[in-house]
């Protein structure tokens, strides 16, 4: 079931969002200062293409102040994260897909110090 519903979200729009996230991330990652952040964003782009069977686990003790910054310049793909799983859990067949996006939302909302599993 796992499998299908990975395969099932990569073709509905997982597979772009990972390649965004990627690009984002690589040209971040180019420039010296934003290093830190695009390291962030790749880790993004690797849930973000298979979510189904991994777990975040949130430490935002670890950098706060990081996590903060990140919040202020990108929280806005979390609040669409967000957004989107509610819409998602309005549904009955959407409510895996809605918690997939919740837990993507939470890695966006503090991604420093998070790890996937």
């Amino acid at each position: 079931m796992k499998t299908l519903c990975n395969l099932i979200w990569f073709l509905l729009g997982g597979l772009i969002s990972a390649v965004l996230h990627f690009v984002l991330g690589i040209i971040l990652c180019v420039t010296i200062v934003f290093f830190p952040i695009g390291r962030q964003y790749l880790k993004i782009a690797r849930l973000v293409i298979w979510p189904f069977g991994k777990m975040v686990v949130n430490d935002f003790d670890a950098h706060p102040y990081l996590n903060i910054f990140f919040l202020i310049f990108g929280g806005i793909g979390a609040f669409f994260n967000f957004i989107l799983g509610v819409v998602l859990c309005v549904t009955i067949i959407g409510i895996p897909f809605g918690k997939q996006c919740f837990k993507v939302a939470r890695l966006r909302f503090a991604p420093f110090g998070s790890i996937v599993e």
